[in-house]
């Protein structure tokens, strides 16, 4: 229903940019499938779309990595380099740090050795080394024999992390990219209906599972704000263009947030004093269409995105 205002406009129609990541081929439609259909994504997801930079397979490791951080000098005692003198009568330059490019380098280095994964595809030492492993064994150095590089010597090369949230944007790629929120949801019931079809037939089975995926997408959708929905779509589209940056989305999307929290009767309003649940549980991972427990609000202003008007998005989504 309500989203906060912390620039996901701007990051979502960019995911996999930063790091080249191939999340990147499926970007706006990743991030339409986020922000319209409240798909959780896990960990896996939020490193092979470049969320997060970081990857910690085992929970055990977070007490490593906790660990070796108290043990760190503090940022202020990270330095190399001396402070320039300041002769007597001379006011000191304290706008540059000497010391500024030596700073969280140690943070850096613990936090690339504890982690099984990051978002740049680099090995645990922090170093691009695929092009120069053996073919082989892709475990050592083409200029060294193997016969002599001790275990703890070997290079760990990781590749990149499997995300299911990856593989569903470019499954529906062409129906999230449809131009409005109707077409995206007739795109996905089009999808949807195609599992009678298969439904029973043998070597169908990832058809189905698509099929049921799409209608899980469709029901999450349906039972949201239609006005929100609609509101959130044209802050993609908005947020995609090329001359925006973090900062104005995140000022439309206060703005927006505002707009949809101060109108009198309006859906946050309505759901707000319900008291009722929004939306699906279990979409992540696997389709589901299975309800909360506790009952599930629809008495929405619109009762589907088709009564929702141009003129009342843009009335939200206006930078004046």
């Amino acid at each position: 229903l309500a989203f906060d205002p912390v620039g996901l406009s701007y990051l979502l129609p960019r995911l996999g940019w930063e790091f080249g990541q191939t999340s990147r081929e499926y970007s706006k439609a990743c991030g339409v499938l986020l922000a319209l259909t409240g798909y959780e994504a896990n960990a896996e997801d939020m490193v092979a779309t470049g969320l997060a930079t970081h990857y910690i397979g085992s929970p055990y490791k977070l007490n490593i990595l906790e660990r070796g951080l108290s043990e760190l000098n503090s940022y202020a005692g990270q330095a190399l380099r001396p402070k320039p003198k300041t002769l007597h009568g001379r006011e000191q330059d304290n706008a540059y740090d000497v010391n500024e490019e030596f700073r969280n380098v140690a943070v850096g280095n613990l936090i690339q050795h504890i982690s099984e994964y990051d978002a740049a595809g680099a090995d645990e030492y922090g170093c691009y080394l695929q092009d120069d492993l053996d073919e082989e064994t892709g475990l050592f150095l083409k200029d060294k024999d193997p016969s002599i590089t001790l275990a703890e010597e070997r290079i760990q090369m990781y590749g990149e992390v499997f995300s299911e949230f990856v593989s569903w944007g470019a499954t529906f790629q062409d129906a999230l990219l449809e131009p409005t929120v109707e077409g995206i949801i007739a795109r996905l019931e089009e999808i949807a209906a195609t599992k009678a079809e298969f439904e029973g037939k043998s070597g169908c089975e990832e058809d189905v599972m698509v099929a049921e995926q799409a209608e899980s997408l469709v029901s999450s959708m349906k039972q949201r704000s239609p006005l929100a929905l609609r509101t959130m779509h044209r802050l993609l589209q908005q947020g995609a263009e090329s001359d925006e940056t973090l900062e104005s989305c995140m000022e439309r999307e206060k703005k927006s947030q505002m707009r949809l929290f101060a109108k009198e009767d309006g859906d946050f309003v309505r759901w707000a004093e319900s008291g009722k649940g929004v939306g699906l549980a279990g979409m992540k991972s696997i389709a589901s269409i299975s309800k909360e427990k506790e009952e599930t609000f629809s008495n929405w202003n619109h009762a589907s995105v088709k009564e929702v008007t141009n003129d009342e998005v843009e009335e939200i989504v206006s930078d004046a």
